[in-house]
C-alpha cells in the first residue's frame, strides 16, 4: 500500500456476539522481547512489527519501546477478539501522537 497505513480489519473476522465496550491490556517483559530479538533477529522484528514502528523506536531505549509496542498490539487482539485466524502482529501498528501518547 502505498499510503503506509494497514489495512482496516475486515468485520467479518471478529467476534460480534457483544457489542458493548471493550478494553484490552496487557504487559510484556522487555527481556521477552530482547531475546526473540537476539535469536531471530530480522525476520522476528519484520513479522512483528511495521517499518515505521521500527524507524520510530530505534534508538537506546528500542527493546523497551518495541515491549510497549507489542503489549499494545496484544491488548487491541483482545479487543478485537479474532475468530478464525490470527491476526499477523504486523497488520497492527502503534502510532504516537505529536506529544508523544500512544494512539
Amino acid at each position: 500500500m502505498s499510503s503506509g497505513r494497514m489495512p482496516a480489519v475486515d468485520p467479518r473476522d471478529v467476534e460480534s456476539r457483544d457489542f458493548g465496550p471493550r478494553i484490552g491490556c496487557d504487559v510484556v517483559n522487555v527481556v521477552d522481547i530482547s531475546r526473540s530479538i537476539d535469536l531471530f533477529g530480522r525476520r522476528y522484528l519484520e513479522r512483528t512489527f511495521t517499518a515505521h514502528e521500527l524507524t520510530t523506536c530505534d534508538g537506546p531505549a528500542r527493546d523497551q519501546r518495541l515491549a510497549a509496542r507489542f503489549a499494545a498490539k496484544e491488548a487491541v487482539v483482545k479487543v478485537l477478539r479474532p475468530l478464525d485466524s490470527a491476526l499477523p502482529w504486523n497488520s497492527i501498528e502503534i502510532t504516537r501522537e505529536l506529544w508523544g501518547d500512544v494512539e
